[in-house]
């Protein structure tokens, strides 16, 4: 059975059920029509999704795979330079893009589009803010391996209401969110506006959500709001994913929203994405951990050389499993070197413990080495977020000619001065972790998915 197949199989199940953005709404049965509507009009190998609309990105994604085309997922909230720039990378022959309340497609004036060997369901371009893009294709086969395992352990209900605020351009909303209330038969409701924490609140009042995917980062912002109007928030499961999770922020989770389950989950695009998932009655206790991998994940942690580590020693994480990537697109030697034997090399720095839990503590390409110790910039940065003055911060690595590296600190927050800044690094970072350079900014920049942006100046 192809994976549209499948999706439409359980939309019939709840024809009833409801998916949203501001007024308009459609049954799943009326999307169901408008989504082979569209995909009775798809001819060419390739297609880019170009929509304002976050449901009509929906409708274009599904109607391609529905029509068994490759979809290639952009996001107005990045911008047109950032798309362009996957557009020139991919060169798909067309873009479905919406006008009105409909999904047109109009031809995107590439003619250069190479067809991959066993044309995926999906190039999910990374979200970098710099660089190159990377285009990771996904089979159908691979993101109906993730779905199974996700509703193995995600319980949802054909009654509940998810808040989908994030592009479907990520993987984790499109797969982890969208796909699986499909399958689940929830109700869904798409917010295609910028971070707004204030409009979202009263958005999901007013719609009754009863579940919520965000960052650690938009999860601050919303809970710091919630609190400071005194609104109650009536969720009974979110999820946190995206972000090394700080300690303050679970407990500002658990202290806004005392009884619900709380999913902390860990994946990557190349995954399809997920890999692993910690259970909501163990997240008081293990918040700092994103739990055991998922029942088709195999997980190992190795040091240099490919030997796998003792617990709590820290490795770079690999994984195998169906739901890992064919490869990346047109980039033969980046596919070698993240596929290594059928372990997909995650370049994340992780530990397990005694009870099987993952711990990411950051990624292998920003691990500084100072003098010769291994420094995580995410742990430097959940020990300063304890400190009520900190906003935001984002720590990395300067080359120095005669320490190796050197710590730079880059924060916001209630600070008179860089001194206030760096007596605070002096009361809660041990010696080695001090950061030789602090830039204090009014404000940073977050990408439109909620990641910090991680400038180097």
């Amino acid at each position: 059975m192809r994976l549209w197949d499948e999706l439409k199989a359980a939309m019939c199940e709840h024809p009833d059920s409801l998916v949203s953005e501001g007024a308009r709404r459609y049954t799943f049965a009326e999307l169901i029509e408008k989504v082979e509507g569209l995909a009775s009009a798809l001819h060419a190998e390739c297609y880019a999704i170009d929509c304002q609309s976050e449901l009509n990105a929906a409708i274009a994604l599904l109607a391609c795979l529905a029509a068994g085309k490759t979809a290639v997922p952009l996001s107005h909230r990045y911008g047109e330079i950032h798309n362009k720039r996957i557009l020139n990378f991919v060169q798909p022959p067309f873009i479905l893009s919406d006008v009105d309340e409909g999904v047109h497609a109009q031809i995107s004036g590439y003619d250069g589009f190479r067809i991959p060997k066993n044309s995926p369901a999906l190039i999910m371009c990374t979200s970098g803010t710099t660089g190159h893009p990377k285009g990771v294709m996904i089979s159908e086969d691979n993101i109906r391996c993730n779905l199974s395992d996700i509703r193995a352990y995600f319980h949802i209900q054909s009654d509940d209401r998810v808040f989908i605020t994030r592009p479907l351009y990520h993987c984790a909303v499109l797969t982890g969110e969208f796909l699986v209330s499909l399958l689940v038969g929830c109700d869904i409701v798409f917010y295609s506006g910028s971070f707004n924490p204030a409009i979202m609140l009263r958005c999901l009042d007013e719609a009754q959500v009863t579940v919520w995917g965000n960052t650690p980062t938009l999860w601050k912002s919303i809970c710091t709001l919630a609190h400071v109007m005194k609104m109650p928030i009536h969720l009974r499961v979110l999820m946190v994913s995206g972000e090394v999770l700080p300690k303050t922020i679970a407990e500002l989770l658990r202290r806004t929203f005392p009884t619900a389950d709380i999913y902390h989950v860990y994946g990557l695009t190349e995954a399809s994405p997920r890999v692993a998932s910690l259970p909501p009655d163990e997240f008081d206790s293990f918040s700092d951990t994103v739990g055991y991998p998922l029942r088709s994940v195999t997980c190992r942690i190795v040091d240099a050389r490919g030997r796998v580590v003792g617990p709590g020693e820290i490795g770079e994480l690999i994984i195998r499993g169906n739901n890992v990537m064919n490869g990346f697109f047109l980039d033969e030697q980046a596919t070698r070197n993240a596929l290594i034997d059928g372990w997909l090399h995650t370049g994340d720095m992780a530990s397990v413990d005694g009870r099987g839990h993952i711990k990411i503590h950051g990624r292998k390409d920003s691990m500084i080495i100072r003098a010769g110790m291994n420094i995580y910039p995410a742990e430097i940065e959940q020990a300063l977020r304890a400190d009520e003055r900190v906003k935001d911060l984002y720590v990395y690595g300067k080359p120095d000619p005669m320490f190796g590296e050197t710590i730079v600190l880059v924060i916001s927050g209630t600070f008179a001065d860089e001194k206030e800044v760096r007596q605070m690094c002096v009361m809660r970072l041990p010696q080695y972790e001090q950061p030789s350079q602090i830039i204090l900014q009014d404000e940073l920049r977050y990408t439109a998915s909620g990641k910090l942006i991680r400038s180097k100046e």
